[in-house]
């Protein structure tokens, strides 16, 4: 604890510098009405922030004020979004940048468990895992004049995820090296917990990318929110401090862009790979099974978990003990697996998918209790946000809270297809949302 409180001194000067670096630059630069370059027309770049770990009611006036009011006064926002399950980071952005589900993908969580083998791998970073290319790969095929860049606070996400990206700006330990041109641009990443990075080194690296090479597409991950709610759970004082501190980051940076002229001709995407929930209570499974006379393998994933049956006669029996149990949100055989997009072969989801309710993590080890006290992975964090922003493709304001849809993230690289008007890859299980946000203001 002395020794992580002697980093979070040593990283708070350089937040602070940092932070100061990217709002004063407009204030130095020119006057209260933005008096930059002249702006810019017609659509010239996508930004997709992936704000991880966030829940829909962030997105509002009285968390994130200002990333709110540029959305819903600019462009569309839903009053929520799906994810998919398990509700986890790995696969979570796998199908935001496929624009395809998990029975597509491959990735069903974090990490995967091969019966066959016997490995449970807890966290997947081979894209060769992977069943379909990610935006990167399939626009070097179908539309090869377009640039992109992968900016991302979380490690985990670029090896398994930035393939065949131009520009790859992420964390040492990713073991992808930040380009030399962008080394004195960017600085020494300043990372935390286990290896992912702060906002501000994040935000600062997308002005710079912007800036120095401006590619057509660029997907940015936000780490802070996911590290603090795995902290403290349940929405306190850290996470307060953590959301205005993002939401400052995200005024001066639409401040920037405006200086640069360059607000109008950019496609703002804004959604999450998945919700949070507060860890109150666990599933010890493996008791469960034991006291029920049934034996399986299984692979968990915070508030979800897969099982292969040793005895595929018991399947009914243990469906309907699980769904009898009150911290058991549901549980369902392979024949419903469709439901979720989880028809995938059984070597990697198994004969049964259970997801806790919310608040309920899945212990798979004896007498374990949780160690986290905020986790994701089942059906209550499968909720997100979602807004779009981006006068140039014809998004006007509809409203605050659309209730009438529920997109998918599966929909994000579909309809960023179509509005930019790039050839979309056969790959796509997505639906393209253009209809919804591009039509008349209420």
């Amino acid at each position: 604890m002395a020794k992580q409180a002697k980093n979070n001194r040593n990283v708070a000067p350089f937040l602070l510098i940092l932070a100061l670096s990217i709002g004063l630059s407009c204030l130095v630069s020119g006057t209260s009405q933005y008096a930059g370059s002249a702006s810019e027309t017609g659509l010239r770049r996508v930004i997709l922030f992936s704000l991880d770990s966030c829940n829909p009611e962030y997105f509002s006036a009285g968390y994130l004020p200002h990333l709110n009011e540029f959305i819903v006064s600019r462009g569309f926002k839903f009053k929520v979004a799906n994810t998919i399950l398990s509700s986890e980071t790995q696969a979570g952005h796998t199908t935001m940048l496929t624009g395809a589900f998990p029975n597509s993908t491959g990735m069903f969580g974090n990490g995967l468990f091969f019966e066959d083998t016997g490995v449970d791998t807890g966290l997947v970073l081979d894209p060769a895992y992977r069943w379909v290319p990610t935006i990167f790969e399939s626009l070097h095929v179908t539309n090869p004049g377009v640039t992109t860049a992968f900016v991302s606070g979380k490690w985990r996400l670029g090896p398994l995820l930035a393939e065949d990206a131009d520009i790859v700006l992420t964390s040492p330990r990713s073991k992808i090296p930040i380009p030399r041109d962008y080394e004195a641009l960017v600085g020494t990443p300043v990372t935390y917990m286990d290896g992912d990075l702060m906002d501000a080194w994040v935000f600062n690296a997308l002005l710079q990318v912007i800036k120095k090479d401006d590619p057509n597409f660029v997907f940015v991950n936000l780490a802070q929110i996911d590290w603090v709610h795995h902290g403290t759970g349940a929405f306190n004082a850290n996470m307060d401090r953590c959301l205005r501190e993002v939401d400052a980051l995200f005024a001066s940076f639409f401040e920037e862009m405006r200086f640069m002229g360059k607000l109008d001709s950019t496609l703002f995407v804004f959604t999450a790979d998945h919700g949070h929930d507060t860890i109150r209570d666990t599933f010890h499974i493996n008791e469960f099974l034991e006291a029920n006379n049934i034996t399986a393998a299984m692979h968990v994933e915070g508030e979800s978990a897969y099982l292969w049956l040793e005895n595929i006669g018991q399947k009914a029996t243990l469906l309907s003990l699980l769904n009898a149990d009150p911290k058991v949100a549901f549980a369902i055989g392979r024949e419903d697996y469709a439901l979720y997009n989880l028809d995938a072969p059984r070597n990697r989801t198994g004969d049964v998918f259970i997801s806790c309710n919310e608040g309920v993590l899945i212990a798979n080890l004896p007498h374990m209790n949780p160690t986290m006290t905020g986790s994701h992975g089942g059906i209550s964090a499968r909720d997100v946000p979602m807004g779009w922003v981006g006068p140039a493709c014809g998004i006007t304001r509809i409203g605050y809270d659309y209730e009438h849809a529920v997109p998918h993230i599966a929909d994000i690289v579909p309809t960023i297809y179509h509005l930019a008007n790039w050839t979309v890859p056969a790959t796509i299980d997505g639906s393209d949302l253009t209809s919804l946000i591009t039509g008349p203001a209420t």
